[in-house]
């Protein structure tokens, strides 16, 4: 399968479908946890919150982004370099929000939701943070260094050929439909 330029925009595109859903998910936790009734949401909205984090920004996008980002800039330049372990820098701080949402979740009393909304608009900020560095810094970089055979290399590790992928997309889209209908 020959790729055309259509073919290598799939790989930017989808990184940047999956920046907007993001985008959308930090926007909404930070306005749902910056209310004045955050400590009483329910644990059901949550456990939806938390698992939008966990499952989807950090075990499909990022796990995914990361992969993509270590093929293309392997053994660049130290700049470069630098860059992706700011992002990593970046990534940790966030993952330790989600461990704080995680733990916060497991305990019933009130400061412990509290902790949780913390949290979840701690998480928001950096989120936005982040994905506009990539934007700026990075996603330039990549889409100049794309070619027919690093394309199909990079669709493949992001699965962009899997019905699962739209899948992903789908259930990512209703979770934020809910959550901004609250």
């Amino acid at each position: 399968m020959t790729s055309t330029r259509t073919d290598r925009a799939r790989t930017i595109r989808a990184l940047e479908i999956e920046h907007d859903l993001i985008r959308r998910y930090a926007r909404l936790i930070r306005e749902l946890y910056a209310r004045d009734d955050a400590a009483a949401l329910a644990e059901r909205i949550s456990i939806l919150v938390l698992e939008f984090g966990e499952d989807f920004v950090e075990g499909r996008h990022h796990a995914r982004e990361e992969r993509v980002l270590h093929v293309v800039f392997a053994r660049e330049e130290a700049v470069i370099e630098a860059r992706l372990l700011r992002l990593e820098d970046e990534w940790d701080a966030m993952r330790t929000h989600l461990e704080g949402m995680r733990r916060a979740l497991d305990e019933s009393e009130i400061g412990a939701r509290v902790a949780f909304a913390w949290n979840a608009q701690a998480l928001g900020n950096k989120l936005l943070l982040h994905l506009n560095r990539k934007e700026v810094e990075l996603m330039p970089l990549l889409e100049g260094r794309l070619d027919e055979t690093l394309d199909e290399r990079l669709s493949g590790l992001l699965g962009l050929d899997d019905p699962a992928h739209v899948t992903d997309y789908a259930q990512a889209e209703n979770v934020l439909l809910i959550l901004a209908s609250l």
